[in-house]
């Protein structure tokens, strides 16, 4: 199962553009700092929920800024467990249940930037509370300390990690400055380390962000309902064109059409082309998840979101300005685009 983490620095200006970064890497669980957000339900909540994510949050009430969150895909077992905010750090918790019964404890942190104050010891108190509850952990966010320098806050922090064997397995910049803020905290086998990656190139993409998405997997996939459907297909483009048309060439001249009726002509020639498709591109199946799609996302916005991705592999492959720029309108016509068709009544759709 594929999580993220990312300091988003506000999802209310942004949510279309993240919802689409995360159905382009197939996020399953994405852990959000300074969610910005106000209230529990408004226009952006709403717009997460049409993506078919769902989401614990916990917002400020008294002042602006900060906020966590928690997105998932509705077919994830995610409960929440107790929410924390009136110490150094905000953090919303909720765990995580697996297909073989076990449960990860997750939590996204969120420590404000100035002074330590009583970070550490509160973290330490956090972790000692939920240890004894749980086996197995998951915490992301930002901690708005320099992890990746020598100093004895650092030690002090590596220190209480250890002491509960947890792993931090960040270990390239996740800010625009070069130092890394953002941590992704597992226990034993919880995270993939090898699959920790930093996506660095984004800021261009979003340049009211000063923090980096971080990608990662989990070793145990999740226990999901879902409808699961058997698909067909053959590697059509693997197919060498020279070999086939000698091939169906030599069985063609091999027909024999006398003293048949038309029908058994057909069925004679139709198994001959058969037969030599299936030498040459042999057919595979393959079972997957029958995941239902929204009613608007339809084969406009398919081929849409299909040339955005485009773009999107173009510039950076390339990191050309021109590329960019195509990538950005595209975007913000696939953007336009949901707007427009999530106003059109179901039934017209359909």
């Amino acid at each position: 199962m594929k999580c993220a983490s990312w300091n988003v620095r506000s999802l209310n200006n942004k949510v279309e553009h993240v919802m689409n970064f995360l159905e382009d890497n197939n996020i399953s669980i994405f852990f959000v700092t300074e969610t910005w957000l106000t209230d529990a339900n408004n226009n952006t909540t709403a717009k997460i929920k049409d993506h078919g994510y769902k989401l614990y949050q916990m917002h400020r009430k008294n002042k602006s800024g900060g906020g966590v969150a928690i997105i998932y895909k509705s077919c994830v077992r995610l409960v929440k467990v107790f929410a924390n905010n009136d110490g150094s750090f905000e953090a919303i918790n909720a765990k995580l249940k697996l297909f073989d019964g076990s449960v990860v404890f997750c939590s996204c942190i969120y420590r404000p930037p100035g002074p330590l104050g009583r970070f550490l010891s509160d973290f330490e108190d956090f972790l000692t509370e939920v240890f004894s509850k749980y086996k197995h952990f998951l915490l992301c966010g930002d901690v708005n300390m320099h992890l990746d320098r020598i100093s004895a806050h650092v030690s002090e922090w590596n220190t209480i990690l250890s002491s509960f064997g947890l792993h931090q397995l960040v270990s390239s910049p996740t800010h625009k400055k070069g130092h890394i803020l953002d941590p992704v905290i597992s226990s034993h086998k919880v995270v993939d380390h090898n699959s920790v990656e930093v996506i660095q190139n984004m800021v261009k993409s979003f340049p009211s962000c000063d923090h980096y998405p971080i990608l990662f997997q989990l070793h145990k996939p999740p226990d999901i309902d879902k409808c699961e459907k058997i698909i067909r297909f053959r590697k059509i483009r693997d197919i060498d064109q020279e070999l086939f048309k000698g091939d169906l060439s030599i069985a063609l001249s091999e027909l024999v059409f006398e003293e048949k009726s038309f029908c058994e002509v057909v069925n004679q020639f139709n198994n001959g082309c058969q037969n030599i498709l299936n030498l040459h591109a042999p057919e595979y199946s393959k079972t997957i998840k029958d995941i239902p799609t929204a009613p608007w996302f339809d084969g406009e916005y398919k081929v849409a979101r299909a040339d955005r991705r485009k773009a999107e592999k173009a510039w950076k492959k390339s990191s050309l300005d021109i590329d960019h720029s195509i990538f950005v309108h595209l975007r913000e016509h696939c953007s336009e685009l949901t707007l427009k068709k999530k106003k059109v009544p179901t039934a017209t759709l359909r």
